[in-house]
C-alpha cells in the first residue's frame, strides 16, 4: 500500500514578498522596495491519483506595497507603504512527479478568494523642507476592495519521512499570486484618478507539514510508497 497516497491534514507557513501592478506605466516605475510578510494556516491533502492531488486551505496572509522614495508628480520627495490583511480560501490542484521515494518535484495552480480584515496606508512626505509623516486606517470597501480574487502558479518539492507506521511530508514552495481585482476602493479610485487601476501581484515561499489523517497497519520497513 503507498502511505504517502492518502487524505493529509498539516499546518503551513512562510513568508509573502508584497508586490502590486497598476494599469499605469507611470506607476509601474515608481520604486517597489522589498518587504517580507508573514502568512500561516491549515490544509488538507486530498488524492486524487497517485499523482494528482486537491489541498484546500486557509491562510492568514498579507498583501500591499512599499514605495519608498519617490517624486510624487514630480512635486515632492514621498514614501508609501500600502499594507492589507487577509484571510484566504485556497483550493490547489498540484501534479508531482514520483522521481523517488523521498524527494518529489510538483507543481500546481491554485484559484484563491481573500477576505480582506483591515488595510492600512503610512505616508512620508518632503515638502519645502516640512517632513509629514500620516497613518491612515483605510475604510473597507471605500478605500480599499474588501476581497480579493486571484490564481497561484508555484513549484514545490515535496519529502517523505517514514516514521513508524506512518509517514511524514514536508513541502517547500514557491508561487507567483496574479490579483485579479482593483483594490482601490470606490472612494480612492475617485479621489486618485478613475482611470488607474491596482492588482495584487505577490511572491510567496511557503513551508509545511503534514501527517496522514489514519495511521498505517503496515510496518514501518515497507518500502511502499
Amino acid at each position: 500500500k503507498d502511505r504517502t497516497n492518502v487524505v493529509m491534514i498539516g499546518a503551513k507557513g512562510g513568508v509573502i514578498i508584497p508586490k502590486v501592478t497598476y494599469n499605469s506605466t507611470i506607476f509601474n516605475e515608481i520604486p517597489q522596495e522589498l518587504l517580507l510578510k508573514p502568512a500561516f494556516g491549515l490544509y488538507i491533502d486530498i488524492p486524487l491519483s497517485r499523482k494528482v492531488s486537491f489541498s484546500p486551505e486557509v491562510l492568514y496572509t498579507s498583501r500591499g506595497v512599499n514605495h519608498a522614495d519617490f517624486i510624487y508628480r514630480e512635486i515632492y520627495d514621498a514614501s508609501y507603504v500600502l499594507m492589507a490583511n487577509y484571510v484566504d480560501l485556497r483550493l490547489p490542484l498540484s501534479y508531482r512527479f514520483r522521481l523517488s521515494n523521498f524527494i518529489q518535484p510538483y507543481f500546481f495552480i491554485a484559484a484563491d478568494l481573500a477576505f480582506c480584515l483591515n488595510a492600512t496606508a503610512d505616508y512620508m512626505i518632503n515638502y519645502e523642507a516640512n517632513l509629514i509623516d500620516i497613518h491612515d486606517e483605510l475604510l473597507l470597501p471605500d478605500d480599499y476592495k474588501s476581497f480579493d480574487i486571484s490564481a497561484l502558479l508555484g513549484l514545490g518539492l515535496r519529502f517523505n519521512f517514514n516514521i513508524n507506521r506512518s509517514v511524514i511530508t514536508t513541502k517547500i514552495e514557491v508561487a507567483y499570486n496574479f490579483g485579479m481585482i482593483d483594490t482601490y476602493g470606490t472612494e480612492t479610485a475617485n479621489v486618485v484618478d478613475p482611470e488607474l487601476s491596482r492588482y495584487n501581484r505577490p511572491i510567496e515561499c511557503m513551508f509545511s507539514i503534514g501527517i496522514p489523517l489514519k495511521r498505517s497497519q503496515k510496518d514501518a520497513c515497507s518500502t511502499q510508497w
